[in-house]
């Protein structure tokens, strides 16, 4: 890999990842649905998601939101370490 690359993935996408999943947090999408979209697709995958979802009313509460995305990155990360680790 290059250097521009890490850089870009370091210092751009990873805070807009996490900025669009921020606005996602009041809406029905969710912070970690928009964090998993932006992660494994791309932020701007992501901001449409966000974008296109409905907001949350007050009333509502924000209960487990993150923990199904949050458990899938999880999975999918020690997927990938059991993978290179059997080569």
């Amino acid at each position: 890999m290059t250097d521009t690359f890490i850089f870009s993935v370091l210092f751009v996408a990873l805070p807009l990842d996490f900025i669009i999943a921020y606005a996602g947090r009041k809406r029905h999408i969710g912070f970690g649905w928009s964090l998993f979209l932006g992660l494994f697709l791309s932020p701007i995958v992501s901001l449409i998601a966000v974008l296109l979802s409905d907001r949350i009313d007050e009333d509502n509460d924000l209960n487990w939101g993150c923990l199904p995305p949050l458990l899938l990155i999880v999975i999918i990360a020690v997927l990938i370490l059991l993978f290179k680790w059997s080569r």
